[in-house]
């Protein structure tokens, strides 16, 4: 998995997804929105997974941030391990 800069993401980054937050937040929860039903109704998506796809969007979307985004030029801490 590569982070928006190019950089290899770690075992922390790799754990959660993280939506874009500030002015860019609307049209990527909306993007994620309509991609997950295109491939819905394209039968690319399995439906016994459907419930479990809609609870991890619903939570990303409407979950508030849980730290502060470090400027581009700070290192991304890593979880030691």
């Amino acid at each position: 998995m590569s982070s928006a800069d190019g950089a290899d993401a770690g075992p922390a980054e790799s754990e959660r997804v993280v939506l874009a937050a500030g002015e860019l937040a609307e049209a990527e929860g909306w993007a994620l929105l309509h991609g997950t039903v295109m491939l819905t109704r394209g039968g690319r998506l399995r439906p016994d997974k459907q419930e479990q796809r809609e609870d991890m969007i619903m939570s990303g979307l409407l979950a508030g941030p849980e730290a502060p985004v470090p400027a581009r030029d700070e290192p991304t801490p890593r979880k030691p391990g």
